[in-house]
This record gives C-alpha cells, sequence and structure tokens, in this order.
C-alpha cells in the first residue's frame, strides 16, 4: 500500500501514518524509521528515527526536501516482534 500527500516549497511538516494490519487491528511498531528519496532514487535524507506512539508513526520532512519542486518519496521502516515492514509515501512539492 501507498500513501500520498502534497507539499509547498519551503514548507516544513510533520508527516504521520496510522498502521493497520490485515485483521484491521492497530499495528504497533517497537521501532520506526525514514529515508526520504528523489524522483530519480537519490537518497535526500538519510534513514533516521521516526516517532513510533501506539499505531502512528510520525516523520519529519523539512525544507531538505521542499527547498526544490519535485516528486519525492518517504520510506517508512517498521519493526515489530523481529520483522521489518515497509511502507511508501509519495510527496509532492508543489509552488505556492
Amino acid at each position: 500500500m501507498k500513501t500520498y500527500t502534497s507539499l509547498y516549497q519551503g514548507e516544513t511538516r510533520a508527516l504521520t501514518i496510522y498502521v493497520r494490519d490485515q485483521n484491521d487491528d492497530d499495528f504497533e511498531p517497537t521501532s520506526a524509521s525514514t529515508y526520504i528519496k528523489d524522483s530519480l532514487d537519490n537518497i535526500i535524507v538519510n534513514e533516521v528515527a521516526s516517532l513510533v506512539s501506539g499505531a502512528s508513526v510520525i516523520a519529519l520532512v523539512d525544507t531538505s526536501v521542499t527547498s526544490a519542486i519535485g516528486n519525492y518519496d518517504v520510506v517508512w521502516k517498521l519493526v515489530k516482534s523481529g520483522y521489518t515492514y515497509y511502507h511508501k509515501t509519495s510527496v509532492e512539492v508543489e509552488s505556492i
């Protein structure tokens, strides 16, 4: 599954995903991290820890990403019970 959002150029915002499992129950990871890449798969932001609060995972997207108009992917790495899961959020940075 993939999620989508748009941000404005120069904006700083916390992105949040709320994770459910295949039975539609809350999926509460024990840890999480994110990294951000551009449309050419160049890493723009190296992997950093994300905040986990229950089934919500929060990552900050700042001007290191939003300084340039374009399309980016936030790749979420979720760890629970020794297993690693991934999720991707496509981000479009638009001009105001």
